[in-house]
């Protein structure tokens, strides 16, 4: 209706949303607009389907939100107490926090998309956690002490690995 009155005062209806439904009952937004041509009595109205534009921004809006989910969790992961290593499905490292740097010696970068072999050297690899070894990047050796969890993400599996010194975890407990 006020449409009807604002093409009557002015010859042009302002732009406004719409959902229209279609035959097959399927609701669709549209961009609906209407203006006298010239001074004579046709009427152009016009329909823009914006379904597109719609899916685009709820897209926008979920990867909005994805990445403020992402945002606290490397928050919470770069707070954490021990070393902590995300690795992908192929077993490559896709996040690490500043207690990781610290404890191998390796930055961040040179961390990014490597194996997670390099750092458990192949005599270290044991089906008993109590008898990892881990590896620095100056190739020292130590004993590691590992909790491992699973997240199950959109991008697929992640392991993250939780790291600790076995020396430093075993002489902080008898402590």
């Amino acid at each position: 209706e006020r449409a009807r009155q604002q093409i009557q005062t002015t010859g042009i209806a302002g732009l406004r949303e719409k959902e229209l439904v279609r035959a097959d009952g399927k609701r669709v937004p549209v961009l609906l607009g209407s203006a006298y041509v010239s001074e004579g009595p046709e009427l152009i109205t016009f329909l823009l389907d914006l379904s597109e534009r719609k899916r685009a921004e709820a897209t926008l809006e979920r990867l909005r939100a994805e990445r403020v989910v992402d945002a606290r969790f490397r928050v919470l992961v770069e707070a954490a107490p021990d070393a902590i290593v995300v690795t992908n499905g192929r077993g490559e490292i896709t996040l690490v926090n500043a207690q990781t740097e610290r404890l191998l010696g390796y930055a961040r970068t040179e961390l990014a998309e490597a194996p997670i072999e390099r750092l458990i050297p192949d005599r270290g690899r044991v089906d008993h956690p109590a008898e990892l070894t881990g590896r620095r990047k100056d190739g020292t050796e130590f004993p590691l002490e590992i909790t491992e969890s699973r997240l199950e993400t959109e991008e697929g599996v992640l392991a993250v690995t939780a790291i600790r010194d076995g020396l430093t975890a075993r002489s902080s407990t008898a402590t």
